[in-house]
This record gives structure tokens, C-alpha cells and sequence, in this order.
């Protein structure tokens, strides 16, 4: 069953910067037109709670933030007010974007309008040997050594449960996680998570209120724990050569995703495979890059996962700006310093693709309208490539690239389900 609840629990999508708030609403409440119809963004400022009348407000109008359709300065009404409308003849995005100078303080907000949005599709098809090219990695990695390592961290351990941190061999070295198991008498639930984008995690989930394992796995492939380098030092050295995403993915079986996937896959099978987990019971949760691999791993291998909620889902639509869009992260365009060959190999990493395999796992997509890093049109050629029929999508229109509510309240009744 598709369900797709709409949440606007403000008025309008809003920055704080100081004192200086800016709001934009639509003519719309849910932000939703079909190709072809004219939306009317309105733009209000103030500053502690007083109206800027009279101050220059430069407007923008673009497709999810990419190609410029639209751009003007305004001169704020005696209510702060200042507006702006526009169009979109296809199915996509369009972003108002609001910027002004108060007090030589710069303060902006966005939030976008979708069009036809259950017919956004990914600017470039998935690979007609995508399946295949997957599939045989998956037996690729079946044959090869695990080295599955679980050290057991004393320290962490607690009353209820026992902490570890596991690891397995992987094409890029090692992968590394954290393990937290209920001191139960019988399996339990295992919940696996990959953290965002950033230095990797460094200790197990805190115990919870549900009888369920925790798995954290991450993408870096150093350890976390090395006495002689921190993680976040570890992280720095990565990063000094640029983003991390972003590297060469001209050989498709040795790059930052492909090993990351990989790695994590068999991680997940290690530890499912111990006696403490009821291997028919797994779920996953994540934000962000999280959230894309949530998708990526419940559709590399369909059905192993009973639940997924990802929430402002990354790496979708890696493409997007081919199509004049913002790709999802890690925004990949024509001016990322990628290797032609690289950017057309990306697509086999793209979540959309991977959405494509998910026959029947239950999935739960949480967006937000505002979030200027995984671009809603991404999301949606995402969404909209899901096989399952059990999926449901919450648009949390004022929502930026954030953790709601709505994401928690998911993540719980996953949890609940799971564990009846």
C-alpha cells in the first residue's frame, strides 16, 4: 500500500539568523502544482517580530536550486512582504530563494514547489547490466575471506547489554562498526544503521528501550579506534584530498562506494549470522547518507530487511544536474572535479537503482521541501523508483536537511513492529 502523508507544522519555512527572521509560503499549503501552473511565493522579514519594510530583498527562482530560471530585487511592502511567481513545464522543483542584508548582516531561506512530483523520474536510466554488474558482486564477496573480527569493549558494556566493535576484510581494507547486544535468553531484532556523512562513529548505540541488537557500520575504512590516530583526525587526512565522494570511480569495482557497500553488506551477514540475532528480523534506520544506504543495502539484497526509514535520503539521482537539477548528495555537477567516465560510472551507485530491486520490504521515506542538501526532486526519482508497494513517503514541507520528529516517531514504530 502507498501512503504519502503531508506535514507543515509551520506556517512557513523560516531561517533564524540573529534576530532577523525570513519566512516564505506559497499560494499552496501543500507546496504541490501540476506542470504548467503558475505558483505565487510569498517572502516576509523581520526583525524581532518588526516587518523590514523598505529593505531589498534579492529573489530567486531555480530548478531545485541548480539552473536559474528567475531573479530580481524587491523592495519589502510596509508588512515586510515581498512576491514572487513562476513555473515549471515538467515534473521537478521549483526553489525560492530569499536573501537580505540587515544591519550588514547577511541573512537567506529557500523552500521549494513541486510539479507533477509523482512523475519525477532520475535524469539517466539505470544500466541495463546494473543487476548483474550487483548481483556477481554479491558472489564476488559470498567467496572471499570475511575476517570477521568482534573485540568485545568492557567499557561499554552495561547491565543490559554487551558492546563490541566488528570488523571484516573488504575491497578497500577493512570495514569497521559497532555492536550492541541485549543480554537476552533468546535472539533478538538486529537494527543496522550507517551514520552520515562525516568521521566515522566511534562506540556502539547507548542501550535502548527495545529488546534489539544495534549494528552502526561505517564507510571509512580505517579504524576508529586506532590508539595512534584519532577518527576524526583519520577523517581530516581524507578529507584534505578533497571529498571523499568524490573521487575516481573509473575502475567500478574499486572506489569509495563499491568498497563502502561491500564491506557493509558482509558486515551485516557476519553478524546476523551470530546466535544472539534472529537473523529473520532485521531492520534499518539512517539519515542523510545514512538514509541512502538504506535504500542501497535493502535493494542489494531484496528482502533481507523487514523495515527501512531513511530520512533526507542521499546519494539519488547522482545525475540530477544533466537533467538541469541539483543531483542529491554529494551534489555532483558539471563542474565537480570528476573524470568524465567517473560521473558516467556514478549511476551505479545511485539509491534509485538500487530502489528498483525492493520487492517487498516496507519503506518509509521522511523529506523536507526546505532541505537545500538532498534535493526533493532527488528524493522523489528515488521514491518513485520503488518496486515495493509497501512504501509510504512523509513530506515534511518546511523541513531543511534536519532530523524531525517525524523521522524519531518512524524509527520507533519500526522498532515496535519489529519486536511482536
Amino acid at each position: 500500500m502507498k501512503k504519502i502523508f503531508i506535514i507543515a507544522v509551520l506556517c512557513a519555512a523560516q531561517l533564524l539568523s540573529g534576530a532577523v527572521k525570513i519566512t516564505i509560503n506559497a499560494d499552496r499549503k501543500n507546496f504541490l502544482y501540476k506542470a504548467g501552473e503558475t505558483v505565487t511565493f510569498t517572502v516576509k522579514a523581520a526583525d524581532d517580530g518588526k516587518a523590514l519594510a523598505g529593505t531589498k530583498v534579492e529573489l530567486t527562482l531555480t530548478e531545485d536550486g541548480l539552473t536559474l530560471l528567475k531573479k530580481e530585487t524587491a523592495v519589502l511592502d510596509s508588512e515586510g512582504k515581498a512576491v514572487i511567481s513562476g513555473s515549471l513545464n515538467k515534473p521537478g522543483f521549483l526553489r525560492c530563494g530569499a536573501m537580505l542584508v540587515h544591519k550588514n548582516k547577511r541573512s537567506s531561506n529557500l523552500i521549494g514547489a513541486g510539479f507533477d512530483v509523482d512523475k519525477i523520474t532520475p535524469a539517466v536510466a539505470k544500466p541495463a547490466d546494473f543487476d548483474k554488474f550487483w548481483d556477481e558482486a554479491l558472489k564476488k564477496a559470498a567467496s572471499a575471506n570475511a575476517d570477521f573480527k568482534m573485540e568485545k569493549l568492557d567499557k561499554l558494556c552495561t547491565a543490559k547489554s554487551d558492546a563490541y566493535k566488528v570488523s571484516v576484510a573488504s575491497p578497500g581494507g577493512r570495514t569497521y562498526g559497532f555492536l550492541r547486544i541485549p543480554k537476552s535468553s533468546a535472539p533478538v531484532p538486529l537494527h543496522v544503521g550507517v551514520p552520515g556523512a562525516g568521521p566515522s562513529v566511534t562506540a556502539p548505540p547507548a542501550d535502548g528501550k527495545y529488546n534489539v541488537a544495534s549494528l552502526y557500520a561505517n564507510v571509512h575504512n580505517y579504524d576508529p579506534l586506532d590508539p595512534a590516530k584519532s577518527s576524526a583526525q583519520a577523517y581530516r587526512e581524507i578529507s584534505a584530498k578533497g571529498h571523499y565522494m568524490h573521487r575516481s570511480y573509473e575502475n567500478l569495482e574499486n572506489n569509495q562506494l563499491y568498497n563502502s557497500i561491500i564491506g557493509i553488506n558482509t558486515l551485516i551477514d557476519c553478524v546476523a549470522r551470530l546466535p544472539e540475532i534472529d537473523s529473520g528480523k532485521l531492520v534499518y534506520s539512517g539519515s542523510s547518507q545514512g538514509g541512502g544506504f538504506g535504500i542501497i543495502l535493502a535493494g542489494l539484497v531484496p528482502n533481507r530487511f523487514k523495515a527501512v526509514v531513511s530520512n533526507i535520503t542521499a546519494l539519488c539521482d547522482l545525475n540530477g544536474y544533466l537533467a538541469g537539477r541539483n543531483s542529491g548528495w554529494p551534489a555532483i555537477s558539471a563542474a565537480t572535479k570528476m573524470s568524465d567516465l567517473s560521473k558516467k560510472n556514478i549511476v551505479y551507485f545511485d539509491a534509485a537503482n538500487f530502489a528498483t530491486r525492493i520487492k517487498d520490504t516496507k519503506v518509509t521515506v521522511i523529506m523536507g521541501y526546505a532541505d537545500p542538501v538532498c534535493a526533493p526532486s532527488s528524493v522523489y526519482a528515488m521514491y518513485n523508483s520503488l518496486a515495493t508497494e509497501k512504501k509510504s513517503l512523509s513530506r515534511v514541507v518546511f523541513m531543511g536537511h534536519q532530523v524531525w520528529g517525524s523521522y524519531l516517531h518512524a524509527v520507533e514504530r519500526m522498532l515496535i513492529d519489529i519486536c511482536k
